[in-house]
């Protein structure tokens, strides 16, 4: 049977001390004689080394013979001595996700969740902390519009999203913004195009503020404009049949069928904009998911980065951008056919990036941004309102050899050198909210029904050619409740599970029960030995009442001593719609549901750092500072 194999390690990384001392026992014997058979000939007169044989005095054809014999022992035994030293100096642990000295790699990228996982073991997080009282709140940064994205931390440097397509880059030790770049879409369209383009969000921007400016009328707000701003709001009100947003109906309620008419045409613009622009500014669930849905990636010297406007890029560290794409697939359609439109995180496999966008998987070469290949299935990749997660990679054994394959959120898997569909996954009732996770040999997928029960299927993959790859299932069994699109946790073994209050062993599926988590926790990270999970933060359904500020509570679970877990009730306050007019007016129409985030917390050394709708927080001890991790430190000039 072909399994699952791990990231290939050198001989030297995996030797005992036995085999190291062995090692450089050899290379000292391999020299000592090297030195008695070359004796005569690797001696001048002086009695001087001469470490390069072909300058040694010519006496005899037989000197000659032991001088190349002995060069060739010498060369040997340093190979052996120099390969000792370097497994003296690989053996030491590799520091894991969330250690101060973490930095990812191209082999160890860090992305949505962390490593996939949503695991930093490394971490060492405060337990208690209050967004209220600013008790262990480092610094919390405003933000230029909402997203909720996670943030993800390389070196010393945090990035995070903010829509419409801003990439920001801040200090990890004090929250300053270090810099901001516009991801712009438009910039990789013919300059005829382009503007066109701008013209249309400039026109699809004043559309929503006069439906903001009307909503802040509707809800008893005072807005600091002109008499002439209100008028024009009202009177776009009134031809286009403005109501306020309710549960499920997104940001279709600012223009309806027309209030005096049985169509309005502003529809049908709508669809043309999407098509020719990829302006995608309505479909269902589009308002709580934002543009900026998508959790960066870095290999430690770039980050990559996706967005709804169907544009894929790359930056340095510094903020200069290396390539950028614009990449509407032919086959898709506008949401009006699809139910939505969905960018998803995207993914580093060694060189490749892996990016899944309007119905179509594609990858990208991460040096210069040239596309690879392009698999469209809309129910697998994003552009079906049932399977919105990004898709996760393993690397299997074929021959003795690696094989990689791409693991759809829908039912299909793939292979990462071309895309090829090679085999199928058990098709699960509900749409997958849930991210699959996997430890690289057992893979676990769970449902996400919107009413009912879901389970989790668990399994083992056998590739038995390059065009065949079965899944083997290990286990089925019933996840509790309704999901609440909540992510599990891997780690050492166990599967947290938040919304159903349990632990499941990854290897059989038994589950046991958590305290303090069922039914209140939907949004779980683990840093160092402590399970985090965040709930609530609602704004009262924005544009019904709106008026308070959101208020999320959290869950803290020491592993070590789980009836020791507590539950903060001020974990994070977000009052930028209450308080901020600007924020208000530009960004209240995002949002069809209630929540202030739908992002998880991230970790790394003492600090943990956390996305809401307004600001990027980040919580830890003050008095501790922020440890610069030593890879970025030996990186600077």
């Amino acid at each position: 049977m072909r399994r699952a194999i791990p990231e290939r390690q050198s001989f030297t990384a995996s030797a005992t001390w036995r085999e190291r001392a062995f090692l450089l026992r050899a290379a000292l014997q391999v020299r000592m004689l090297a030195r008695k058979i070359g004796s005569v000939s690797f001696l001048n007169p002086n009695r001087n080394l001469i470490l390069n044989p072909a300058r040694a005095p010519r006496r005899r054809i037989k000197n000659k013979i032991k001088t190349r014999w002995a060069a060739g022992l010498f060369a040997f035994a340093s190979v052996l001595a120099t390969a000792s030293a370097l497994a003296a100096a690989e053996t030491k642990p590799v520091p894991p996700m969330g250690h101060p000295d973490f930095y990812p790699s191209s082999g160890r990228p860090v992305g949505l969740r962390g490593d996939g996982t949503g695991a930093w073991p490394g971490a060492k997080p405060v337990m208690d902390w209050n967004a209220a009282t600013g008790k262990n709140i480092v610094w919390k940064t405003p933000m230029p519009g909402p997203s909720f994205s996670q943030p993800i931390v390389v070196g010393d440097k945090v990035f995070t999203l903010a829509d419409p397509n801003w990439l920001i880059c801040l200090s990890a030790s004090d929250g300053k913004i270090l810099w901001q770049k516009a991801v712009d879409h438009t910039a990789a369209m013919t300059p005829e195009k382009a503007a066109k383009a701008r013209e249309e969000i400039a026109f699809w921007d004043d559309q929503f503020m006069q439906y903001s400016i009307w909503l802040d009328l509707k809800q008893g707000y005072k807005p600091k404009l002109s008499q002439s701003q209100i008028d024009r709001a009202l009177k776009a009100a009134d031809e286009h049949g403005y109501a306020v947003n309710g549960p499920g109906q997104a940001n279709f309620s600012m223009m309806s069928l027309g209030k005096h008419s049985e169509h309005d045409p502003l529809w049908d613009r709508l669809w043309r904009d999407q098509t020719e622009y990829s302006l995608h500014y309505f479909g269902h669930w589009e308002g709580i998911m934002t543009h900026t849905f998508p959790t960066p990636v870095s290999d430690g010297e770039h980050v990559f980065v996706n967005m709804s406007n169907d544009q894929v890029a790359c930056y340095d560290l510094e903020g200069n951008c290396k390539w950028l794409v614009w990449d509407r697939p032919a086959q898709a359609a506008p949401a009006k056919s699809e139910h939505v439109r969905y960018a998803l995180s995207p993914r580093l496999v060694g060189d490749r990036l892996i990016v899944t966008a309007c119905g179509e998987m594609r990858a990208y070469d991460k040096r210069t941004g040239k596309k690879l290949w392009g698999v469209f299935h809309k129910k697998d990749f994003g552009s079906y309102w049932s399977k919105v997660s990004s898709p996760v990679p393993m690397r299997l054994s074929l021959d003795g050899k690696p094989f990689d394959i791409l693991l759809s959120p829908g039912s299909g898997i793939y292979r990462l050198s071309d895309g090829k569909l090679i085999g199928s996954l058990p098709d699960l009732m509900g749409y997958e909210g849930s991210t699959a996770i996997t430890d690289g040999e057992i893979y676990v997928r769970r449902d996400a029904p919107d009413g009912g029960g879901s389970k989790r299927v668990a399994g083992r993959f056998e590739a038995l050619s390059a065009d065949k790859v079965e899944f083997r299932e290990l286990w089925r069994k019933f996840a509790g409740g309704k999901s609440h699109n909540a992510t599990d946790v891997l780690h050492d073994g166990w599967i947290f599970s938040p919304a159903s209050g349990v632990r499941v062993a990854l290897r059989t599926g038994d589950a046991e029960e958590l305290p303090l988590m069922k039914g209140q926790t939907i949004r779980p990270s683990l840093g160092g030995k402590v399970l985090v999970s965040l709930s609530g933060g609602a704004y009262e359904r924005f544009g019904r009442e709106e008026k308070q500020a959101g208020v999320m509570k959290a869950t803290v679970i020491p592993l070590d001593d789980p009836a020791k877990a507590t539950t903060l009730d001020v974990a994070f306050v977000d009052s930028r719609y209450t308080e901020d007019e600007a924020f208000r007016l530009r960004w209240r129409w995002r949002g069809n549901g209630n929540p202030m985030s739908n992002s998880s917390p991230v970790f790394q050394a003492n600090r943990m750092f956390f996305r809401t709708v307004g600001y990027l927080w980040c919580v830890g001890d003050p008095k501790s500072p922020w440890p610069t991790p030593r890879t970025a430190r030996s990186s600077r000039p």
